[in-house]
Formats: structure tokens, C-alpha cells, sequence
């Protein structure tokens, strides 16, 4: 383990914390805009809207999942997802299960 990966680590856990809550926040608006009738047609533009839900969903899904920063190393990485943030993310899941 090197310095630079240390620094690295904690930028993608800064990036990280800053980065889930606005992807929950768009997620929620995209939500709301399908459930009030907006994504309601059979229009090609009403498919393009359920496809960018479903790879929104995905990627949320897999960046809660794995953590996020797949540019990084795998050393990076492990840092990043210390035994702190695992807890935290077990905490999450557990939550969002009930």
C-alpha cells in the first residue's frame, strides 16, 4: 500500500458520499415524473424513459452493492471499503429491506 492509493481511497469515499444522495434524489424525481402520467403512452420516448429507469436502477443497485469506483484499482478500492463503510452499507440494506 502506497500513499497515492491512500489518497485515492479517500477521495473516492468523499466522491462517494457526495455522489449517492443525488443519485437518489434523481431517481425519486424520475419516479415522480413517470408516476404522475408523464411516461403514460406508447411513444417511443415512453420506452426510452423505462430504459433509462431500468439502467438507472442498475447502476444504483451496483454502486451500493460493490461500492462504487470501478476506475479505480482493486487496491483503491479495498481501501475505500473499510470496515467502517461495510457496516454502514449492511445498515443501508437492512433499512431499505424493511
Amino acid at each position: 500500500m502506497n500513499e497515492s492509493d491512500a489518497a485515492k481511497a479517500e477521495r473516492l469515499s468523499a466522491k462517494r458520499s457526495r455522489a449517492m444522495p443525488f443519485l437518489a434524489l434523481m431517481f425519486l424525481l424520475q419516479q415522480l415524473t413517470f408516476f404522475t402520467g408523464a411516461g403514460a403512452g406508447d411513444r417511443a420516448v415512453d420506452r426510452v424513459q423505462i430504459g433509462a429507469w431500468l439502467i438507472l436502477s442498475v447502476v444504483m443497485l451496483l454502486a451500493l452493492a460493490t461500492g462504487g469506483g470501478w476506475i479505480y484499482s482493486r487496491a483503491v478500492r479495498d481501501l475505500a471499503n473499510d470496515e467502517a463503510t461495510r457496516a454502514h452499507r449492511a445498515e443501508a440494506f437492512n433499512l431499505a429491506f424493511l
